[in-house]
């Protein structure tokens, strides 16, 4: 009887032991998978960090070249009124002389 007894716990004792050595050769498995994983995260959140900042860079650039050509915009801006101005003057003056030739030719009529 005691013969048997030993014979169970030892067999008892191997099966759990092979038992464990398998769910330690899945718990490593699961590991190096997971440190892959991890790897390509990193691999992915750099790239990804990367794109982010060119992409900020790219913004700075069109902000800057936005409020450069809206500070030349209102420079031109100023130069039409401006332009607007002087023609006015000019159909002003025409208008004037035209004006002027009108009398004396009606002067002349008279």
């Amino acid at each position: 009887m005691k013969k048997w007894l030993v014979l169970i716990l030892a067999a008892t004792l191997t099966l759990s032991a092979c038992g464990k050595s398998n769910e330690k050769a899945s718990l490593q498995k699961d590991s190096e998978k997971l440190e892959k994983e991890n790897k390509s995260l990193k691999k992915e959140k750099k790239k990804l960090e990367e794109e982010n900042d060119k992409l900020k860079d790219k913004e700075k650039d069109l902000q800057s070249d936005v409020n450069g050509s809206s500070s030349e915009s209102d420079s031109d801006a100023g130069d039409k009124e401006e332009d607007k101005d002087t023609d006015s003057d000019d159909k002003d003056s025409t208008t004037e002389s035209k004006s002027d030739e009108d009398s004396d030719s009606n002067s002349s009529k008279d």
